[in-house]
């Protein structure tokens, strides 16, 4: 019977060892999310930049 509940113990904590994503996992996310939004804006800003002063100027706005 200690057998069993000792195998049960077991597979109980098997279980529990693997919860889903961990918080390294996240940041991981987080940096390729942020690296992605750095390189549109630095790649893009420019023209962004343009549609946005162009936008303003035709509703003769200051920006």
């Amino acid at each position: 019977m200690l057998n069993l509940y000792c195998k049960f113990k077991a597979m109980l904590a098997m279980r529990d060892r693997d919860n889903g994503v961990t918080t390294v996992e996240y940041a991981l996310i987080l940096v390729g999310i942020v690296a992605v939004v750095a390189t549109l804006i630095f790649t893009f800003g420019g023209q962004i930049n343009k549609v946005f002063s162009d936008t303003c100027t035709a509703l003769k706005v200051t920006c």
